[in-house]
């Protein structure tokens, strides 16, 4: 009984270790994404800039 208890928890503690793994690489790529935007904001700045001060 003890040992099927064990079991269920380590389950339930696996399947939500996986969820956590999901949602960290979910939450890496969209940071990876921002991090693309701003540069291609910062390059399109900095090119406006440089027309403007010609």
């Amino acid at each position: 009984m003890l040992n099927k208890d064990i079991d269920a928890q380590t389950e339930v503690l696996r399947t939500a270790m996986e969820e956590i793994k999901k949602a960290l690489d979910d939450a890496r790529n969209a940071i990876t994404s921002c991090q693309s935007n701003v540069n291609e904001l910062f390059q399109s700045n900095r090119q406006t800039l440089n027309k403007v001060m010609g």
